[in-house]
């Protein structure tokens, strides 16, 4: 779904009049358009099958473009559609549309949710772990660090773990 979706953005030629970008070609035919009432879901059901294969929010941003002039009939405000790609790119992307082991992804996701991506963590000879709290590095205590550890667990995706058949 997604090279076609690429191919289209490639090919659509804009023309640019009133300050207003439209499509050189038309909008699909209305027994394949999506139509008002129906955009909003479908943009949203394109958006979340596009992040959980992997998609960073500027590549799923301009998939949900040309899937909106292609089907969307009248096609959404580009407003509305960033809107959509802002909103699913908040859910982190799962353990395995990245090949990540579940462990080092868990890690990741915390050091990028509470640390800054790990630039405001750090871990010592003293033997200690350390945290900038916006002016200075001070002190994090490790049952503060097992807390955040916990919940950040607890609010991962759960994918259904794969059972062996005999």
């Amino acid at each position: 779904m997604l090279l076609p979706v690429l191919r289209q953005i490639e090919q659509k030629a804009l023309v640019l009049g009133s300050g207003k970008a439209i499509p050189a070609v038309p909008v699909a035919s209305s027994a394949a358009a999506i139509l008002q009432g129906q955009r909003n879901n479908h943009l949203t059901s394109v958006a979340g099958g596009l992040r959980r294969s992997g998609l960073s929010q500027a590549a799923m941003l301009a998939a949900l473009k040309a899937e909106n002039m292609a089907k969307c009939n009248p096609p959404l405000d580009e407003g509305e559609v960033e809107k959509i790609a802002v909103s699913v790119a908040r859910y982190a992307v799962s353990p395995s549309a990245k090949g990540e082991d579940p462990a080092e992804y868990a890690m990741r996701v915390l050091l990028d949710d509470s640390f800054d991506g790990g630039k405001h963590l750090m871990f010592c000879q003293d033997g200690q772990f350390w945290r900038f709290d916006g002016r200075k590095w001070v002190p994090a205590h490790r049952k503060s660090i097992e807390g955040r550890i916990l919940r950040t667990i607890r609010q991962l995706p759960h994918e259904p773990a794969s059972v062996p058949r005999h």
